[in-house]
């Protein structure tokens, strides 16, 4: 017995849809419906580990949110995965906590208000850059 499509069964009928639509593998990338949805490609590039991937693609179904706030980053050439700096835990909790304690002691470290939130704020790369003045 089959009643009415609610709200959130629409959803998960939607979501899946997308998901299978985004096995489709290279050929998501040439898709119109990319343009909207997230797809194989798009995700790929989330979990690259490229400089030029780093903090991109995070629509999880619609990525046209990525391409208003300017985060996205098409599947160009051969995308590396993996950590982008050697973890050194062995660990699996401090593996997954880790970055956490590592912003902390950062923040810790400076007593410069605007650095503290830069470290929290900004995006990867170590140090954070210079609030720009002017």
């Amino acid at each position: 017995m089959s009643g009415p499509v609610t709200g959130k069964t629409g959803a998960a009928v939607v979501g899946a849809a997308v998901v299978v639509g985004a096995a489709v593998g290279s050929a998501s990338k040439r898709a119109p419906i990319g343009k909207i949805f997230d797809m194989a490609s798009h995700h790929r590039v989330h979990h690259g580990t490229n400089k030029r991937h780093i903090d991109k693609n995070y629509g999880s179904i619609l990525i046209v949110w990525d391409r208003f706030f300017r985060t996205f980053e098409p599947e160009i050439g051969r995308i590396h995965y993996g950590p982008t700096k050697n973890i050194r835990r062995n660990n699996p909790v401090r593996m997954a906590l880790g970055e956490f304690v590592d912003v902390a002691r950062d923040v810790a470290s400076t007593t410069d208000l605007n650095e503290g939130l830069r470290w929290v704020f900004a995006g990867p790369g170590g140090t954070p850059e210079p609030a720009m003045v002017g």
